[in-house]
């Protein structure tokens, strides 16, 4: 029981951070929807870099977790 614990806390630190990954892609994608279609396309692609490159931190920082959970 001891030795599965560890393991636990990554497989649920690397769902955590593939949560965060697809808030952080909704909103900002959202975001850049919002602000292309009020006209103002200043910020557009802005919150499309900084969405789909939280995402991108977010999901591999989540792999990279769940590589050390398989590993033990």
């Amino acid at each position: 029981m001891a030795e599965e614990l560890p393991k636990l806390m990554y497989v649920i630190s690397a769902r955590i951070y593939a949560g965060i990954s697809m808030v952080f892609l909704v909103v900002y994608t959202t975001l850049a929807i919002y602000e292309h279609f009020t006209g103002t396309d200043q910020w557009t692609l802005y919150f499309l870099m900084l969405g789909f490159g939280f995402f991108l931190l977010f999901f591999i920082m989540s792999g990279r977790t769940m590589k050390k959970a398989l590993k033990g």
